[in-house]
């Protein structure tokens, strides 16, 4: 995903990837818009990033996705990096409630919001989704269940957005190391570092082809899945 074609929305970029991806969308000249819910955050955010709009938002609202949506008009590149941290926990202790909160917060939130924009957005979408998708971490079943999901659907969903002329990525977050990241976003030394950070998570985000010839086609003869 590059920033030439313009303008950039970045949905939860009040704080860690979000905010990262913004501050390096700003920097190569991109119009940047980031959204989030804390008003106080996101004014902060909008001058450490350079953004040029910052809306409040509740990405889990869908007339709130509609109403923004209806005033940004087109726009050529969406990021979605909103926060998600219910549905932690041993697997044995579970709390369903708070693994379907979860879901309400991340992935269904993705899903909703993406179809919504569909009718402005251009180019392409990247879902930011967790360590935790890939990684045998005791007590992150549930989150991974989320992460996983949502990445799952890539492929598939390429294979739909290409009529739309869009392409979809995912982006990965991982455990701290020597890239200075959390599970849930970026420390404060790779937000001071926003280059570097984006480009890593470029390096291991799997980007999926939008060639034809990998989507099955939509008839009744499609082989199940």
């Amino acid at each position: 995903m590059t920033s030439e074609a313009g303008r950039v929305v970045v949905m939860g970029g009040s704080s860690g990837i979000g905010e990262a991806t913004a501050r390096l969308f700003a920097m190569r000249g991109a119009e940047v818009v980031i959204t989030g819910r804390d008003q106080a955050k996101l004014a902060h955010a909008q001058t450490a990033t350079g953004a040029s709009r910052a809306d409040v938002v509740d990405g889990t609202v869908p007339a709130a996705v509609s109403a923004f949506f209806a005033r940004l008009g087109p726009f050529d590149h969406l990021v979605l990096s909103l926060s998600g941290g219910k549905g932690a926990g041993p697997f044995g202790q579970l709390d369903f409630g708070e693994l379907r909160a979860g879901f309400e917060a991340k992935f269904w939130a993705y899903v909703q919001i993406l179809q919504t924009a569909l009718g402005t957005l251009r180019v392409s979408v990247t879902l930011v989704s967790a360590g935790s998708a890939r990684a045998a971490l005791a007590g992150t079943s549930g989150l991974a269940a989320i992460n996983g999901a949502l990445e799952a659907m890539v492929a598939p969903m390429n294979c739909c957005l290409a009529a739309f002329g869009i392409a979809s990525h995912h982006g990965v977050s991982i455990t701290p190391g020597e890239t200075a990241l959390t599970l849930i976003g970026a420390s404060s030394a790779a937000r001071s570092r926003p280059q570097g950070f984006c480009r890593w998570l470029g390096s291991v985000a799997p980007r999926t082809s939008l060639r034809r010839s990998s989507c099955w086609p939509t008839t009744a003869s499609s082989p199940a899945r």
